[in-house]
């Protein structure tokens, strides 16, 4: 396929490089044709897809935000056309052209860096959106212009922010429902570098999708060692794969990683049964069938009270037997 059929492909029907071909092609013409922006906050791709979701989609529409205005006094009629293809959902469809193209670049870009044929570290979000904007409206259309009578050209107003958060929010859905599905082949095939990307990028998501508690534990886990038993059970998988034992290609990495986060806190929570029988079998045994734990030179019951009177002194006099025996 010629690059004038890809754009034409990527034009009539955008949504269908989420699954096809078509991506590869299309994020070819991008990594040629790419932009760098040289500020210093701008993001990477591979930066931009591990951001929450909430601060990702913000930033996309702070990007495009930030173009609208720059060019409503010196080119209006540039602005205004690029409010309707990023803000205003196109025909049949839910969500606008532009934004529907930005993260259809961004999922054949991914593609690509895994097979080393780029590296989306070095490539800028504000690149790939400023790219489109350029495949859109020729460059002709860049320069400045004479102000059309009428009302100044106005940059995106919080109801048109909102509308495009929400369209970004539907579009990174589906974006992280193929992300999440993608199988331990899939992750087998990607260089090095691009494994560990994804690995940060699904750890990314994990926790974010998590309830608070296990967000925490899941990114404590992998911070400690997590990530190397992860790729420790791709890797056993692997080799059941190669024997014919498994069908990786059946194997989800996502459900991989949460049976390691799982299989770990069984273990934490063996460690925790484990300390805390030590600590029982160490317990002092009242008469009436409380256990006594020594606090200094307190005791306290199970529940936490401090033992008086005949309750301490009982406790102590059975402490002294123990320490008697253990001689």
């Amino acid at each position: 396929m010629t690059a004038h059929q890809t754009l034409q492909a990527l034009r009539s029907h955008p949504e269908r490089l989420f699954c096809c071909p078509l991506r590869i092609a299309a994020a070819l013409l991008i990594a040629v044709a790419l932009l760098v922006v040289p500020p210093a906050e701008a993001r990477s791709v591979s930066e931009w897809e591990i951001m929450p979701r909430r601060e990702a989609t913000a930033y996309v529409v702070g990007v495009i935000g930030k173009m609208v205005a720059d060019l409503a006094q010196p080119n209006p009629a540039l602005a205004a056309a690029l409010k309707e293809f990023f803000v205003r959902p196109a025909p049949a469809r839910d969500v606008s052209e532009g934004l529907l193209k930005f993260y259809v670049e961004v999922s054949a870009l991914d593609m690509l860096a895994g097979t080393g044929t780029l590296d989306p570290d070095r490539i800028q979000v504000e690149g790939v959106i400023v790219k489109l904007v350029k495949d859109k409206f020729p460059p002709q259309q860049w320069g400045p212009r004479t102000p059309a009578p009428g009302p100044a050209v106005a940059g995106i107003n919080d109801a048109e922010a909102s509308a495009m958060t929400a369209q970004c929010a539907m579009l990174a859905a589906v974006a992280d429902r193929q992300f999440l599905a993608s199988s331990v082949k899939d992750f087998e095939f990607k260089i090095p570098a691009q494994q560990s990307r994804h690995l940060a990028r699904l750890i990314a998501r994990m926790t974010e999708q998590a309830d608070p508690q296990t967000a925490e534990y899941v990114r404590r886990f992998f911070a400690a060692g997590g990530v190397e038993q992860l790729t420790a059970k791709v890797a056993a998988l692997n080799t059941l794969g190669q024997q014919g034992k498994v069908d990786l290609s059946k194997l989800r990495l996502s459900a991989v990683a949460w049976d390691v986060v799982i299989a770990n806190v069984d273990k934490d929570l063996a460690a925790v049964l484990q300390r805390r029988k030590e600590i029982d079998d160490r317990a002092i045994k009242l008469h009436d069938g409380r256990r006594a734990y020594v606090d200094g030179d307190r005791f306290r019951d199970e529940n936490g009270k401090i033992l008086q009177g005949q309750d301490h002194a009982e406790a102590r006099q059975k402490l002294r037997e123990i320490q008697k025996g253990a001689r």
